[in-house]
C-alpha cells in the first residue's frame, strides 16, 4: 500500500470531515514511530484530540514512520517532534496509552491540491476544537539550559512587579535597578536566550492561527523543557521595556502574535498582513491563506473567488486578489493598503502590479506605512479631506489595473535618500557623518527665499523629518523634545565618526558595508558605543535630581543613606554617582554649533532651563523619532516648496497626488510603455476610443492615463485636505489614474 492508497482508505466524505492520527505509545524513546489514521467529523464527533504546531523543516530531509503499516516519509523535524510528544503528552486512552492528534503533514494528503485547499480552510475550526495545542520548538541545544535559567529569573521579576510598574522599575537603557538580578546585555546568557527565541517557529506565519484559535493556553516543548506560551508572551512584554537590543527581532514577532490574538474577528485582513510581514512561509501564498480566518472579512467575501484558498492560483494573483478584496471590503480604509504596495521596488514575482504589496518575508528593513492610526482607530492623517471613500472603477474588468480618481497637486523637485543603515549607525567606523546636517543645509539653501523667518522653516523641517502632522512643533511639544534630543545625539555621533576617520587617515568605509550583526556587536563593544552623558547634560541631570530629591520626603530613619528602597536616599546620597558610568568631562560636540545651528541653540537653552530640561531626559532610547521616519525613505522638496518624506526610488519630476479615501498623499510616475504586439495595439486603440466616448459623453474628462505607484508620503502642510481646492467636485473634476 502506498501513501496515496492510504489516504483513499480514509476518504473525507463531508465538508466538515478531516483525519486524526493516533500515535502509538512506546516507552522506548528510540523506538520507531507508529501511528494510525482515522476520519473525524468536526460537527458530529466529539473525541478528545490535540493539535501540533511545529515547523516542517526541509522537505527533502525525511525519515520513515509507520502509518497503518505503510511507510510514510515524514520530515526530520516532524519525526523529532513525534518522539517528544509521544512521551510527554497525557494519553487520550488509558487502556492503550495512545494519543490522538491532528498533524497537517499526516492528516492532509499534501499531493491533492483540492483537498489541501479545503483542509486549510478548515484549520481555524480544527485548532479551535483541539483540547490543547502543543508547540514543538525542536531539539535540545548548547546553552538551552542557561537560556531557560535566565527565562525563569525574568519570570520571577515579572511576578514581583505588576505590569503597570515595569517602566518605573526597569529603565530603558540598562538594568541599573535590577543589576543584581539580571546580567548585563553583553552576558552570554542573553545570547543563549536570543538563540532560543530565534528558533524558526517564532517566525512562521501559520503558527499564528494555530496558537490564537486554540481554546487553552498552548503548551510549548523545547528539548526537555516545557512551558506555556502565555509565560513566553509575558517575558516578551517585559523585555520590550528594556534592553538588550540583541533581542529586538523576536520581541516584535511574539508581540505581534499576541496582538493578532486580541484582534481576531476585529481587524481587517490588511491589518493582519501588515502586522505579520516579518513572518515567513515556505509557500508565499500562505502569507494570505494563513490569516483569512482571523480577519473581520465577511463570510460572503471570504467565500468568493477573490479569497478562495486555491493552490492553483499564482502568487501574484493571490496577492492581487487580497488587495482587491480589501479595497472592496472597506472603501473608507481600503486605500491604506497602497501604503504597503511594492511600488517601484523590484519584485521577483512576475507581473506584480505596483499597487499590490509583496507580502513575502523580506529580511531587509520594511518601512511602516504612513497610514498610521491612533489607538481609538482615528487616522493620524486625512489628506483626502471629506472625500473618505475611494472612487474606484470595477477592478475585475481591468485585470491587474487599479482605476482610481485622484488629483495631482505638486511635483517633486529634488530628493535625498536615506537608504543605508550607515546613515544612522552609532558605530564610528560604520557611520556616514553629517547626513542630517547636509540635508538641513540643502533645505535651508533651497527655501531661504520662500520663508520670511527662520523659525517658520525650522518648524516645517522638523515637522517633515519626523512626519508630525502639525503646523508647528512648539518648544513645549513632547515631539519637539524628542526631535532635539535626536538632533543633538546625531551631532555627537557625527563627531565620533569624524574622529575615527581622522585617526584612520580617511580610510574607506566600503569594507564595512556588509558586516553582520555579530560583527556589529563586536564593534559596539570595541568602541564602547553607549549613550554617554556629556558635561553639559551631566550638570543638568545633577541639578534635576537634586530638585527631585528636595521635593521628596524620606521614609527612612537614616536619611541620605543610599538605601535602594528609597529614591530620595539614592539621589541625595551622591548625585555625582548617578551617571558616573556614563559621564564624560568633555563638552558636548554640538556646543560649537550653538550659534550657527538653531536646533542646537534650542537644545542648550533647554538644558540650562530648570523647568524644561527634564523633558529632554524623558525621551526613551527605544524610539528614534527621526530615524523611524526617514530611514529607508527619501526626503524631498517639491516644485512649490513643500517639504516631504516619500518612498525610496522617487525622483525629480514624479507627481504627488491625493486620492479620495487616501489618508496620505501618494507619489506616482507615468508608467513606462512596453512594446505591444499589433493585435494588442489594435485592442488598446479600440478600448481607448470606447473610453474616450464614455468620458466625453459624461463629463468631458481626459482619457485614462497609466501610472506606476511609488508609495505613500508625508507632505508638510497637505495632510489634512489642504490639497483639495474649496468647492472641488470629485464627480466632475479630478483625473482618472490607471495604476499598473
Amino acid at each position: 500500500m502506498t501513501s496515496e492508497s492510504l489516504y483513499s482508505s480514509f476518504p473525507l466524505r463531508t465538508n466538515t470531515s478531516t483525519r486524526l492520527v493516533e500515535i502509538i505509545h512506546n516507552a522506548d524513546q528510540n523506538a520507531p514511530i507508529e501511528c494510525r489514521l482515522r476520519t473525524f467529523d468536526l460537527e458530529r464527533q466529539f473525541d478528545l484530540f490535540h493539535a501540533l504546531s511545529y515547523v516542517w523543516g526541509d522537505a527533502n530531509k525525511t525519515s520513515p514512520i509507520l502509518c497503518d503499516g505503510v511507510e510514510f516519509q515524514a520530515t526530520i523535524n516532524l519525526v523529532s517532534a513525534l518522539r517528544r510528544i509521544r512521551n510527554v503528552v497525557p494519553s487520550n486512552d488509558w487502556r492503550t496509552g495512545n494519543i490522538l492528534f491532528w498533524i497537517d503533514a499526516i492528516c492532509i494528503n499534501q499531493n491533492d491540491l483540492k483537498e489541501r485547499a479545503q483542509q486549510v480552510g478548515m484549520m481555524r475550526n480544527i485548532y479551535a476544537a483541539a483540547a490543547t495545542v502543543y508547540v514543538d520548538l525542536g531539539e535540545d541545544a548548547p546553552g538551552l539550559n542557561i537560556a531557560m535559567g535566565l527565562f525563569t529569573v525574568i519570570l520571577e521579576i515579572v511576578t514581583r512587579y505588576p505590569r503597570e510598574q515595569w517602566p518605573e522599575y526597569v529603565p530603558n537603557n540598562e538594568f541599573e535597578i535590577l543589576g543584581k538580578i539580571l546580567p548585563f546585555s553583553y552576558d552570554e546568557a542573553w545570547t543563549h536566550l536570543n538563540s532560543f527565541f530565534s528558533r524558526p517557529w517564532f517566525s512562521r506565519v501559520w503558527v499564528i492561527q494555530e496558537v490564537v484559535m486554540g481554546p487553552r493556553d498552548p503548551v510549548v516543548i523545547c528539548g526537555s523543557h516545557q512551558l506555556s506560551l502565555s509565560k513566553i508572551t509575558t517575558v516578551c512584554h517585559f523585555l520590550r521595556n528594556c534592553k538588550p537590543r540583541r533581542l529586538r527581532n523576536w520581541r516584535v514577532n511574539i508581540h505581534n502574535i499576541d496582538l493578532c490574538k486580541k484582534a481576531v474577528q476585529k481587524a481587517c485582513l490588511f491589518q493582519f498582513l501588515n502586522a505579520t510581514k516579518c513572518f515567513d512561509a515556505t509557500d508565499p501564498r500562505d502569507k494570505v491563506f494563513a490569516l483569512l480566518a482571523l480577519s473581520d472579512t465577511s463570510l460572503e467575501l471570504r467565500s468568493s473567488a477573490l479569497l478562495e484558498v486555491s493552490y492553483t492560483k499564482s502568487v501574484k494573483d493571490v496577492f492581487r486578489d487580497a488587495a482587491i478584496a480589501e479595497i472592496r471590503h472597506c472603501k473608507s480604509r481600503g486605500l491604506e493598503i497602497l501604503g504597503s504596495a511594492s511600488g517601484s521596488r523590484s519584485s521577483s514575482i512576475p507581473g506584480l502590479p505596483s499597487w499590490v504589496p509583496d507580502w513575502r518575508y523580506i529580511e531587509v528593513d520594511i518601512r511602516v506605512s504612513f497610514n498610521a492610526r491612533y489607538p481609538d482607530g482615528t487616522a493620524l492623517y486625512n489628506a483626502c479631506g471629506e472625500a473618505r471613500e475611494a472612487l474606484v472603477k470595477p477592478i475585475e474588468n481591468l485585470d491587474d489595473v487599479l482605476h482610481l480618481k485622484g488629483l495631482i497637486f505638486d511635483e517633486i523637485g529634488w530628493v535625498m535618500e536615506f537608504s543605508s543603515p550607515r546613515d544612522f549607525s552609532p558605530i564610528p567606523p560604520i557611520r556616514r557623518p553629517r547626513r542630517l546636517q547636509i540635508l538641513w543645509d540643502r533645505v535651508r539653501e533651497s527655501l531661504e527665499n520662500q520663508y520670511t523667518d527662520q523659525e517658520g522653516l525650522m518648524s516645517a523641517f522638523r515637522a517633515a523629518v519626523t512626519a508630525r502632522n502639525t503646523v508647528n512643533l512648539p518648544l513645549g511639544s513632547p515631539n519637539y523634545y524628542q526631535f532635539l534630543r535626536r538632533w543633538a545625539d546625531a551631532k555627537a555621533l557625527d563627531w565620533n565618526a569624524e574622529q575615527w576617520l581622522a585617526s584612520e587617515s580617511g580610510s574607506s568605509l566600503s569594507a564595512v558595508d556588509g558586516i553582520g550583526e555579530l560583527e556589529t556587536e563586536k564593534l559596539e563593544r570595541e568602541f564602547k558605543i553607549q549613550q554617554v552623558t556629556w558635561l553639559e547634560e551631566h550638570l543638568a541631570l545633577k541639578r534635576l535630581y537634586k530638585q527631585q530629591a528636595d521635593q521628596m520626603k524620606c521614609t527612612k530613619d537614616e536619611p541620605n543613606s543610599g538605601n535602594e528602597e528609597c529614591y530620595h536616599c539614592i539621589v541625595s546620597s551622591d548625585t555625582e554617582k548617578l551617571y558616573t558610568r556614563k559621564r564624560t568631562d568633555d563638552h558636548h560636540p554640538g556646543l560649537v554649533l550653538r550659534g550657527v545651528d538653531p536646533f542646537m541653540g534650542d537644545y542648550f537653552d533647554i538644558l540650562e532651563s530648570d523647568s524644561k530640561a527634564e523633558e529632554l531626559f524623558s525621551v526613551t532610547e527605544q524610539y528614534d523619532i527621526i530615524n523611524d521616519t526617514i530611514y529607508g525613505r527619501c526626503f524631498f522638496v517639491t516644485k512649490k516648496g513643500s517639504l516631504g518624506v516619500g518612498p525610496m526610488g522617487a525622483s525629480a519630476g514624479d507627481k504627488v497626488v491625493v486620492f479620495p479615501g487616501g489618508m496620505t498623499p501618494f507619489v506616482v510616475r507615468p508608467a513606462e510603455a512596453g512594446s505591444p504586439t499589433a493585435e494588442e495595439e489594435e485592442e488598446e486603440e479600440e478600448e481607448e476610443r470606447e473610453e474616450e466616448k464614455e468620458e466625453e459623453g459624461r463629463d468631458g474628462r481626459e482619457k485614462i492615463s497609466r501610472w506606476t505607484l511609488l508609495g505613500d508620503s508625508y507632505v508638510h502642510g497637505y495632510m489634512n485636505g489642504e490639497a483639495i481646492p474649496e468647492g472641488f467636485n470629485w464627480d466632475s473634476e479630478g483625473e482618472w489614474f490607471d495604476l499598473v
